[in-house]
């Protein structure tokens, strides 16, 4: 039944008699097929914030996180169902498809596709972000919720707003909460523009929202604006107009927005009410446009009040709406079908007993059955082709009785939640009293009381009306205001207030249950407070326990318990270390800008220092506030205990086989989110006791494992491992983790000042100490045993990716004895396109490509190592923390296995740098790696590459089935080069290549068992005017290869066993830098087998080849040369074939090699 779907606005009706209707600022175009984001109905109204408190945290503290999130039911968003969306702390949620993972410069609204924007920026999360569902379906809705939002850089802002989804109706609000913008400089000036509005799914459609005293929305292709053709607006208004309760709305389905009789309405018995005679009849009020939805209703009245039968046998319901020609129908239909801004729909039919014809409210009839009295409408509109349902809060209107005086409201004073009463004022006590009958009331006598909670009566007063002779009786619907004595409180706290009201003359009242207010059993509170009183109210970092070494910044509430808002209060913080001689181990102080009164009377405050345990233990913390003139000084100052644990040491499980154990992980995810947020204290190894793990998620733009910055307490002894159980290390790829991953990247370590762990430490400390805790220390251990029992495996659908991608700094780590490839081998990527580096003379810095400049053009490899010089995220030209700039050093890649990529290994160095400290250039070059004993195959250009290496191996590697993509080369092992127009090529130092065996190398432009490509490189300086590097002798060692199955797929493709050379200009014979040579290489103890291949070889053709070379050793070396279909005019055909210097001039040194 329809009333008792609505029994719980019962219990809400006394509390809720004023309904708000939205003011709607429509467009026109509305497709009802379509829903297309710019056929949407946008609307403001000032709403009420309400926090959600039973939501899923996804993260705390965090900067540029992004969260996949399930929507627990499709949503319909510019004409696309959605299952999911992603919440960025950067102020936005993106639907279907993921476009733009955070916009840092905010050039343009419609840089993130599919979006919901309400402060997208660079933000920064202090107090949380995440999620909650309520109610039930189909009329769910998802709150995503932002609390204690500052701008990234620390303005001391604290926003806080939410974005809420619909179910069935896919409408979207955006909510703000209380919005205090810190000093954030809002200029007429993109880059400063905070985006408002919403965009669809391919960045043509767009909603972009101007904040003003009217919010304008300007929509694309149908109102341009000047302004990029609005695709952002100049937002420095938003301060002054998106503040709290604001709501901006967008909707697809027609909206119920109020019913007649409206609130506070005064009908008499006796009377037809149906529309004639300037008489209104029940009916609704919607807000539609023509072609939207078709509207339903569901309507009734019940009454009189209270809605309670146990104390009210009188009440009853007395009218429903139904279908014309169908009273057991109580869905309604409305024909016509209302159109209009807002549009009235009269009720075309019900019963009961004040129901009369075609739906008019009959208290004629029966006038006998309806007892006068408060009496409510509850409503709903349906749309029943979406399943969707739309209710209003109830309205309470009124039957009258012949003789009915009634308390209708209390003026003054206002209750506890709107405001504070100062203690040295007096409070005017004010209720309005009005006659709600027919008869005409003479006279009357009222009387208040005010009593303190839980105390004493304060005040009594009785009031006669009239006061003055002579004056009019109230007739029906009037009212006067009565004022009885001022109340001056003699302290502060709650109180309570009653008002009675009693009819004089003549002295009959048919209805005394609204003769009190509030209604019995209703209490109405008051609250007294000091001009100013602060209080410590609680301290939420640190919890009840933290972690040996792990910084954290003491986050504590204060509250105003006072009148006026409390502004630049000092505060402070301290820790005491509960042992004897239980010494203050850590002060910090701060100034708290405002603290709000009325309903939002807290401000969250994060202290600016960090503290970080040395030892574990007991402390406490305190928290203090001192405000001026703050009478109470008993809750100035809040202190609780916590603890100081030691953070992971030992062996983990991960996996499924046992669960509940104190010492397992159910995901990988978890253990790494706890490695973030404890740190180490030993060693600490976890191993996988599962078949199958799965991390990460393939429409994020985010690896599948975070790793950078700082792990707390992880160094050369406390080292990480993740490896197989003894079970699971018995046999070969007994373990699969598969890692999804929208940016390509399965596991991602290095320096990194924004990790989307938000658990990370570096998310909590403080500017000056981010350079510290943004290093990762590396001393990461994978392996995956003798019998190589963990795959790991890239489920992406990014032409970039890296199964392991060891960034700026990563050092120290370990990938043995694991399988490397891709989830599934029909969706693979063999891209070949290496990031270069260029001096930029304009901005005098070095410039980086990124590892992905555009489908095409990017690389793939099972293992990349890759550093490059630190920026700031804002501002590529800057270096905001002042991060280190660290090149890979001492990583181990030994054992494994790694097919299916472009590459199997790439390591790109940082290269030269200027170091303004020593005025001079020196070498940043990854350094000291070993890649040793893996077997790489199925390639497409070459099993391992080097660029800015400096003292690596590259030792016993098994290379095979290397088939280069068209237009490029193809070697088993590439050293340096790969210049571009505008862009340095590689070069490298120390390199030793050693035992490796390569075959089956195959290129329509050239196959080389191991290429070794010096690229020389000049810098600006001073005096001199340039510096060159390599700076120091090559010295590249090229042992014990053995080099076979060399083929080509072109006649002119060119081979070589062993390829040594600097740069080459337009011919192969050509140096492009005259008179540099690479020196001091040793070409040792190698194999080479050039085999014959079908076709007519017109290629150069060579064993080993050496061009430009000084001071070269070519010992022991055995080449054959058994191609015998060579071109015989072919240029170069030769076992050895030797290019530069003299041998008499240090050029050559030949010595015991056999050629055949």
């Amino acid at each position: 039944m329809f009333n008792n779907f609505n029994g719980d606005f019962m219990n809400q009706v006394l509390k809720k008699s004023l309904l708000l209707v939205t003011a709607i600022l429509m467009m026109a175009g509305y497709s009802a097929k379509a829903q297309r984001l710019t056929d949407m109905t946008f609307s403001v109204s000032q709403g009420s914030w309400q926090q959600s408190t039973g939501w899923t945290v996804l993260a705390t503290v965090v900067d540029d996180g992004s969260y996949y999130v399930s929507l627990p039911f499709q949503f319909k968003f510019d004409n696309y169902y959605n299952s999911y969306v992603y919440m960025s702390s950067n102020g936005h949620i993106s639907f279907y498809p993921y476009y733009g993972y955070y916009n840092l410069t905010n050039y343009y609204l419609t840089y993130t596709y599919a979006s919901v924007q309400v402060m997208k920026r660079d933000l920064y999360v202090y107090n949380g972000m995440g999620y909650e569902v309520q109610g039930v379906a189909p009329n769910r809705v998802i709150v995503f919720q932002w609390l204690g939002v500052d701008f990234y850089y620390g303005y001391s802002a604290n926003m806080n707003f939410q974005v809420k989804l619909y179910e069935t109706s896919n409408r979207v609000d955006i909510v703000f909460g209380p919005m205090n913008y810190g000093s954030f400089p809002f200029q007429d000036y993109y880059y400063y523009a905070p985006h408002l509005g919403f965009t669809g799914i391919d960045g043509a459609s767009y909603i972009n929202i101007e904040p003003g005293p009217t919010f304008v929305a300007h929509f694309s292709n149908q109102n341009p604006e000047p302004r990029y053709s609005s695709s952002y607006i100049i937002s420095n208004q938003i301060a002054s107009y998106c503040t709290q309760g604001l709501t901006i709305s967008l909707t697809s389905f027609p909206s119920f927005v109020d019913v007649w009789p409206q609130s506070g309405t005064i009908l008499r018995r006796g009377n037809i009410y149906d529309g004639t005679g300037g008489n209104m009849k029940p009916g609704m009020y919607f807000s539609r446009i023509a072609g939207q939805a078709e509207v339903y209703g569901r309507y009734q009245i019940s009454g009189p009040l209270p809605a309670d039968p146990r104390r009210n046998p009188q009440y009853k319901v007395i009218y429903t709406g139904t279908k014309v020609g169908n009273p057991t129908d109580e869905l309604i239909y409305f024909s016509p079908q209302p159109v209009g801004q807002p549009a009235f729909a009269p009720i075309p039919a019900a019963k009961g007993i004040a129901a009369g014809t075609n739906g008019a409210l009959d208290l004629f009839t029966n006038r006998n059955q309806i007892p006068g009295g408060e009496y409510m409408v509850e409503a709903r509109m349906e749309l029943p082709s979406y399943n969707y349902v739309q209710p209003i809060d109830p309205v309470i209107f009124v039957i009258a009785n012949d003789y009915d005086i009634a308390v209708t409201s209390l003026i003054s004073p206002k209750p506890k939640t709107d405001r504070k009463y100062p203690l040295s004022v007096t409070i005017p006590l004010q209720a309005r009293i009005t006659n709600i009958g027919i008869a005409t009331i003479d006279s009357f006598v009222t009387a208040v009381t005010v009593r303190k909670v839980g105390g004493d009566i304060e005040l009594t007063d009785t009031v006669r009306w009239p006061t003055v002779a002579n004056t009019p009786g109230l007739t029906t619907g009037q009212s006067v205001q009565i004022n009885f004595k001022l109340f001056r409180p003699r302290d502060v706290g709650d109180y309570e207030v009653v008002v009675t009201v009693t009819p004089t003359y003549p002295p009959y009242d048919d209805e005394t249950y609204n003769n009190r207010y509030p209604r019995s059993g209703e209490t109405f509170v008051f609250n007294v407070a000091y001009d100013v009183e602060a209080e410590a109210k609680s301290v939420l970092v640190p919890e009840d326990s933290v972690f040996v070494g792990r910084p954290f910044r003491v986050r504590a509430v204060f509250q105003n318990n006072g009148v006026g808002v409390i502004s630049d209060a000092p505060a402070y913080a301290y820790i005491v270390k509960m042992e004897p001689p239980y010494d203050t181990v850590f002060r910090t102080t701060t100034i708290i800008q405002d603290i709000p009164t009325g309903r939002n009377n807290i401000t969250t405050v994060i202290f600016p220092d960090n503290f970080i345990p040395p030892t574990a233990g007991t402390y406490k913390v305190c928290i203090g506030v001192k405000a001026d003139g703050d009478p109470v000084e008993t809750n100035d100052e809040y202190c609780k205990l916590f603890q100081v644990v030691h953070a992971m040491a030992g062996t983990y499980t991960i996996g499924t086989t046992y669960l509940g154990n104190p010492r397992n992980y159910p995901t990988i995810q978890d253990a790494i989110n706890d490695l973030f947020k404890r740190g180490v204290t030993g060693p600490v190894v976890f191993e996988l006791t599962d078949a199958y793990y799965e991390v990460g998620n393939i429409n994020s733009p985010l690896p599948a494992i975070d790793l950078t910055s700082k792990i707390i307490g992880v160094s050369p002894e406390n080292t990480i491992t993740f490896k197989p159980s003894i079970m699971r290390s018995l046999s070969r790829g007994s373990i699969t983790i598969k890692l999804n991953s929208g940016a390509g990247i399965g596991i991602l370590i290095g320096q990194n000042a924004s990790p989307s762990n938000s658990y990370a430490p570096v998310l909590e400390v403080v500017p000056s100490i981010i350079r510290k805790y943004a290093n990762s220390d590396g001393y990461f251990i994978f392996d995956g045993g003798k019998q190589k029992s963990i795959r790991f495996a890239l489920n992406t659908n990014n032409t970039f990716r890296a199964v392991f991608y060891l960034a700026n700094g990563a050092s120290n780590i370990t990938i043995q004895n694991c399988i490397i490839e891709n989830y599934d081998n029909n969706n693979v990527s063999k891209a070949v396109s290496l990031p270069l580096v260029m001096y930029n003379s304009a901005l005098s810095m070095f410039q980086y490509q990124d590892d992905k400049r555009s489908t095409t053009e990017t690389y793939s490899a099972g293992i990349v190592m890759r550093s490059k010089t630190p920026v700031g995220k804002d501002d590529p030209t800057s270096n905001t923390f002042n991060l280190d700039t660290i090149p890979n050093m001492n990583n181990f890649i030994r054992g494994n296995e790694i097919n299916g990529f472009g590459y199997g290994i790439v390591s790109l160095g940082v290269g030269p740098l200027f170091n303004a400290g020593k005025a001079a250039y020196q070498r940043y070059y990854n350094k000291n790696n070993l890649i040793a004993d893996n077997k790489i195959y199925d390639v497409a250009r070459a099993g391992i590459f080097l660029g800015y290496e400096e003292g690596t191996k590259v030792q016993n590697n098994r290379i095979y089935n290397v088939n280069a993509p068209s237009g490029w080369d193809a070697a088993g092992i590439l050293v340096g080069g790969q210049r571009r127009t505008g862009y340095n090529g590689y070069n490298t130092i120390d390199v030793e290549i050693a035992g490796n065996e390569i075959s089956s190398v195959n290129s329509g432009v050239a196959s080389w068992g191991i290429k070794v490509e010096q690229a020389r490189n000049a810098y600006p300086f001073t005096n001199p005017p340039q510096v060159f590097f390599p700076d120091v002798a090559e010295n590249t060692k090229i042992y014990n290869n053995i080099v076979w199955g060399l083929t080509t797929t072109s006649q002119n493709a060119h081979r070589a066993g062993i390829y040594l050379l600097t740069e080459r200009g337009n011919y192969p014979e050509d140096p492009l830098t005259r008179g540099y040579y690479t020196r001091n290489d040793k070409i040792v103890n190698n194999t080479v087998v050039i085999q014959n291949i079908a076709t007519l070889t017109t290629g150069y053709v060579a064993g080993i080849s050496i061009q430009s070379a000084k001071n070269t050793q070519l010992m022991n070396n055995a080449v054959a040369l058994m191609d015998m279909n060579v071109d015989p005019n072919n240029q170069v055909y030769a076992c050895l074939f030797y290019q530069g210097m003299m041998p008499s001039e240090m050029g050559l040194t030949s010595d015991r090699n056999a050629f055949w």
